[in-house]
């Protein structure tokens, strides 16, 4: 008895071919992505911006109960990296390394105060 090839024994040297030649990079069409700067807003106790291996850690305090923390990493020279941090009314640490890093980055930090209590007589 002679072999005889299947067709499915065929196919693969063909597939091969296929997967090995190099690919033509594909161009985008249209306008490159366009960079989203929106303000990130911060509020509640126990907020935080702190570098970790050079990223912005961001973290959000709590604002009532139970709820999420909710945390946020950028990276130099990120996409969306938020056009300022603004803090509204929250409490919590920022570390040096964290300015300097927002400095670097030209992201202005703005910390509301809040108004002195008044005092009756």
């Amino acid at each position: 008895m002679e072999y005889q090839p299947v067709m499915d024994d065929c196919q693969w040297a063909e597939r091969c071919r296929y997967w090995a030649t190099p690919r033509a990079e594909k161009k985008r069409l249209g306008a490159p992505a366009r960079r989203t700067r929106e303000p990130l807003v911060l509020t509640g106790h126990g907020l935080g911006l702190r570098v970790e291996a050079g990223t912005l850690l961001v973290r959000d305090g709590f604002t009532h109960y139970p709820q999420v923390r909710a945390i946020q990493r950028f990276f130099p020279g990120d996409r969306n990296m938020p056009s300022r941090v603004v803090i509204v009314d929250g409490n919590g640490n920022i570390t040096l390394d964290a300015l300097d890093w927002l400095t670097e980055q030209n992201v202005p930090l703005i910390v509301s105060a809040k108004p002195a209590p008044s005092v009756r007589r």
